[in-house]
């Protein structure tokens, strides 16, 4: 099993197409995202997203000197009664809403379509919602699934002032409580300042032992995003030969690394050829050091410890013009939203408020932070997220199933056990489809979010 202080690379192959021919939406025909004067929303951009897995499972046939790895390794076919692989859908961001109902995917196992109506399962920890496909009995050496969403993106408005205003709830409603529970590379246990541990022992450092909630929820985000701003030197990972900008490697060809098994058992990726590289938020918190993906998920363990609810948002963003290899694309971003509570709003009802904060982007803004009461940009207000599709709120599914080596988003399960041995790959893709406006002046209807392309050592 990972020890919560492994790091690890994610298989992650980078890509994409445009679908032309789309027909820009009405703003009208839209779904409605929540509203609140705390964080607005604007400029609404229409995105298909597009995720693809593929897995050939190997049998090892060579030894190194020790014997203790395999270097080589064959195509191995098994039996299958049952298999069940699972992908992640997004309902609701602070940045984003699904369309209805616009999840479709199919599995292909050897090059046949076995099941093209996904289950949606959950919420799970975080309110994450992952598609569930099956498929058995069946003979395979490996499968494909491919995926889609519709998603409608915005660019965040946020009023701190009004938002330094709300309180703390004397309970957080289901939904913001759930991020308290166990998460992988967070803690494995539920979050409370009481606990033990290095994520613990920083929080209480800098709030001077005193308790979190004597000041203002939103304050105390803002307080601890500072914290981790300047506790936080973004460093390369020694293990790859290219890194890239946005917390991605590039990793040598025919490279094992990573060999322990995210879910269970041992397990190893044949080329892994791009992935995330994150490490437990503890880590971080001991070392000071971590990739662009670990200052985020530190600063959610951080605020969940101060016991304000956060998770995390691992998203894709569109290809800009200058973006020719993966080295300098910035198309992979994390980030982080906290929850705020409004007592009075929807006549007594209350309201939950989650806001984004994008740590990584401020980190690169300046590698100190700026004082605490000025505005900040891209702590709450975001005029990029509209270009930034949310994909997971996990790095690896909070289900039983499996990855090999590395948390891909995706997980597997199969009966007999899945093979020790595979190699993975994972495709994301995005089009986007401006809207019109109600009185029917039209935008550009399509434009391409990333071109297809994968870069090898």
């Amino acid at each position: 099993m990972r020890t919560h202080t492994d790091r690890v690379p994610v298989a992650l192959l980078a890509g994409g197409f445009a679908l032309a021919g789309a027909v820009a939406p009405a703003l009208s025909d839209l779904p409605k995202p929540p509203d609140h004067p705390v964080l607005r929303l604007s400029k609404p951009e229409q995105n298909t997203l597009e995720i693809q897995i593929q897995l050939t499972a190997h049998l090892a046939n060579v030894q190194t000197s020790d014997g203790r790895y395999p270097t080589a390794y064959e195509v191995h076919e098994w039996n299958i009664s049952t298999m069940v692989v699972v992908l992640p859908t997004i309902t609701t961001t602070a940045s984003a809403i699904a369309v209805e109902d616009s999840v479709s995917g199919e599995l292909f196992v050897d090059g046949r379509s076995l099941d093209n109506t996904p289950t949606i399962i959950g919420p799970y920890q975080s309110q994450a919602m992952y598609a569930r496909y099956e498929a058995g009995p069946v003979q395979a050496t490996g499968f494909r699934l491919v995926q889609k969403q519709q998603l409608v993106c915005y660019e965040t408005t946020y009023d701190e002032t009004l938002a330094n205003t709300l309180p703390w709830p004397d309970v957080w409603p289901a939904e913001a409580d759930s991020t308290f529970q166990p998460q992988q590379l967070v803690s494995e246990v539920r979050s409370d300042l009481a606990n033990e541990g290095p994520v613990n022992d920083l929080v209480r450092k800098w709030t001077n032992d005193e308790d979190p909630r004597k000041i203002p929820p939103a304050y105390l985000a803002k307080f601890l995003t500072k914290q981790v701003w300047d506790h936080v030197r973004i460093v390369r990972p020694t293990i790859t030969n290219q890194p890239s900008d946005d917390g991605m490697v590039l990793v040598n060809s025919g490279n094992q690394i990573g060999r322990t098994d995210m879910a269970q058992g041992r397990g190893a990726v044949r080329s892994p050829d791009v992935g995330y590289y994150v490490q437990h938020a503890d880590e971080t918190a001991r070392a000071g050091t971590g990739s662009e993906n670990d200052l985020p998920i530190l600063l959610t363990a951080a605020m969940r410890a101060a016991g304000l609810p956060a998770r995390l948002v691992i998203g894709y963003r569109e290809e800009s013009e200058d973006s020719q290899d993966l080295s300098t694309s910035n198309r992979h971003r994390t980030w982080v939203e906290f929850a705020l509570f409004d007592p009075a709003a929807n006549e007594g009802e209350g309201q939950l408020i989650w806001v984004p904060v994008d740590i990584t982007e401020l980190k690169e803004s300046s590698s100190r932070s700026r004082p605490l009461e000025r505005p900040w940009k891209y702590f709450g207000t975001n005029d990029e997220l509209d270009t930034l599709v949310p994909v997971s709120h996990h790095f690896h599914p909070p289900t039983t199933v499996r990855s090999y080596s590395v948390p891909a988003l995706y997980g597997w399960t199969t009966d007999p056990a899945p093979p020790d041995v595979a190699s993975q790959g994972f495709t994301l893709n995005i089009s986007g489809t401006a809207i019109r406006g109600d009185a029917g002046q039209q935008e550009q209807q399509t434009r391409p979010r990333s071109r297809s392309r994968r870069r090898r050592p």
